[in-house]
């Protein structure tokens, strides 16, 4: 048995600690977490020796206390599993210096929203599969020059906000002079031990055509740099945007420049409304989205067309198993040739299996090296237009001078260098398309933007994936870390 002194020493009276048991007993739910954190998706938890000495001790001490026996006797077997389960998570945070296995990897999110009340969406999608099982944390990067209209009551109005959408989540504004050097800071910064970010959760620039080169160039750099810190990414994509009103009169996180507000049917005149006024709207702000209803049988598509260690597949089986998507079928699609579909098909379907992830259907998409139809590639082409350069048209500037002028634009030759890959992508918006119109939430493997390429391309390869859908779409990729285990018999 551990000796009691390896434990935090906390010195209070029999009063104190009996009350304390008293708001323990009260918060019962947060014990649930204990376990989750640490079992594996499937349940399954193993425990060191060390570790569970470590709680036998601490449970002894609450347990054998006389003041709490004598007010929570009758509560004592419930009582005992509570503590069990709460001292499970204090030694699991304490032991932040161990190394992290995929059966314990969850999803520890750092989300973009802005002010959270403008895009309800985005946080409400990352608590779907967040609450009460791992982090999230709400980022709001200040610009420096908005920094003093933001007062310390709109903070807490925010937070009152959440709290009254029951939203789990801390909140934590940031100054900054952009979205990439704001973004930054905050994930080398937000959290402690292991409530640390892995992933990072952002809304798509929706309006990035209209954008300035600036802000571009800013949005696909925060991409970048959360690849290179070895961070998850997840981007939201909305059919109608983000952003569900503009009420701020400064500008909020300006690599999400806000979209074409909602139309809200109970607002007959929408004047905007300052900062200072911010916390007298009261509960017109709770905008219900589509995350908060009940998806019934409606089904969850997911494109893996890249391994990236799994969290493609685990988001969705997070999602299952809440309350609104509990009914949901998930659909797996994968890219393979015709002559081996239906064994390409049998070895996902046992590697699934062995990952205790409990599917309907997997789906090969054969047809996917295909030349997209001249209708998508010339809607393709006419969205990059407006940012190539077209240098074989250029008299007397050389190709160096207008990359310099213009960096964020496509040459010709890095135009045709990356013309297969982006004739790839039309096809795969085509397949999406033509099997994902009806369905509650398609989840996308996201490209890795490459060193070579143009902003301005990359930016329109995630445009034409998502492109044409009536539902939310999620591209999402992992950081090549192993999130999910093999069943071993």
């Amino acid at each position: 048995m551990t000796d009691s002194s390896d434990l935090p020493v906390i010195d209070m009276s029999k009063e104190s600690q009996g009350s304390q048991a008293l708001g323990w007993l009260g918060d019962w739910s947060h014990g649930a977490i204990g376990i989750l954190s640490r079992a594996n998706i499937s349940g399954d938890s193993k425990y060191d020796t060390e570790q569970d000495n470590k709680i036998l001790t601490a449970v002894s001490h609450i347990l054998h206390d006389e003041y709490s026996n004598r007010v929570l006797g009758k509560f004592s077997g419930f009582y005992y599993l509570i503590c069990w389960c709460l001292c499970r998570q204090l030694v699991h945070l304490l032991s932040a210096s161990s190394s992290s296995a995929p059966k314990s990897f969850r999803p520890q999110c750092l989300v973009l929203t802005g002010p959270p009340n403008q895009r309800p969406a985005l946080v409400d999608f990352v608590g779907s599969f967040t609450k009460h099982i791992s982090l999230m944390i709400c980022g709001d990067i200040i610009m420096e020059q908005d920094r003093q209209t933001r007062t310390q009551e709109t903070t807490e109005w925010l937070v009152k906000w959440m709290n009254k959408r029951r939203v789990r989540s801390f909140y934590t504004p940031f100054t900054a002079d952009s979205l990439r050097a704001g973004t930054r800071h905050l994930l080398q910064a937000s959290g402690l031990g292991k409530l640390k970010p892995n992933t990072l959760v952002m809304g798509f620039k929706t309006n990035w055509k209209d954008s300035s080169p600036e802000s571009i160039e800013d949005y696909v750099n925060t991409i970048d740099d959360t690849f290179d810190s070895n961070h998850c990414l997840c981007i939201l994509r909305m059919m109608d945007g983000l952003d569900v009103f503009d009420q701020f009169d400064s500008e909020v996180n300006q690599g999400f420049e806000p979209d074409k507000p909602v139309e809200n049917d109970d607002q007959q005149s929408p004047e905007r409304v300052s900062v200072d006024d911010i916390s007298t709207k009261g509960d017109s702000d709770q905008i219900k989205t589509v995350f908060q209803n009940d998806q019934g049988k409606k089904t969850i598509d997911v494109y893996w067309i890249a391994d990236d260690g799994g969290l493609t597949l685990l988001v969705p089986y997070l999602l299952t198993r809440r309350k609104n998507w509990r009914s949901s079928k998930v659909r797996v699609f994968i890219v393979g040739d015709e002559q081996n579909m239906e064994e390409g098909r049998n070895e996902m379907i046992a590697l699934l299996k062995r990952f205790r992830l409990d599917f309907n259907d997997v789906i090969v998409m054969t047809d996917s090296e295909k030349r997209p139809h001249a209708k998508s590639l010339s809607r393709f082409l006419d969205s990059v237009t407006p940012f190539r350069l077209f240098d074989e048209q250029q008299e007397g500037v050389s190709l160096e001078e207008l990359r310099q002028s213009a960096p964020w634009k496509i040459s010709d030759k890095e135009f045709e260098a990356f013309k297969l890959k982006s004739e790839r992508i039309v096809r795969l918006n085509e397949i999406i398309r033509r099997n994902s119109q009806q369905t509650a939430l398609v989840l996308v493997s996201l490209p890795v933007p490459e060193s070579d390429c143009p902003s301005a391309l990359y930016m329109a390869w995630l445009d034409t994936l998502t492109c044409g859908l009536h539902c939310p779409a999620v591209l999402i990729r992992g950081n090549q870390q192993n999130v999910l285990t093999f069943y071993c018999q």
